[in-house]
């Protein structure tokens, strides 16, 4: 695993599959009893024009991009969330049995947020 891969990863397997999840809840709750509040919304989402349900799928995208991009931005240390004099550092480790323990967010030339926004 390198910090590449971890972040197409996260790519794929978070943001995407949140965004496109979130779509297909929107087009049709999923559940024998969808919560009032998944129909509310289903209802209105579906009512919609063709062309205004492709705008709210970017929005989602967006805002799931948006999570993601800040959550490595606390991961790399450049967004705080702890209020303490000294700030804390975070270290993300992937550990597979077998192999060498990879540290993922080690670098400061390498950030992983500067990595998900790469082309």
């Amino acid at each position: 695993m390198t910090p590449s891969i971890f972040v197409d990863a996260l790519k794929s397997e978070v943001r995407d599959a949140a965004a496109e999840g979130l779509v297909a809840q929107l087009k049709k709750p999923s559940g024998r009893h969808p919560s009032g509040t998944s129909r509310r919304l289903s209802d209105w989402f579906n009512q919609l024009s063709e062309n205004d349900q492709q705008v709210v799928s970017e929005i989602i995208g967006l805002a799931t991009h948006s999570a993601v991009f800040g959550f490595l931005c606390v991961l790399d240390g450049v967004r705080v969330i702890d209020d303490g004099e000294t700030q804390s550092k975070f270290r993300l480790e992937y550990v597979r049995p077998g192999q060498q323990t990879v540290v993922l967010n080690s670098s400061s030339e390498n950030f992983l947020h500067d990595m998900l926004n790469a082309p």
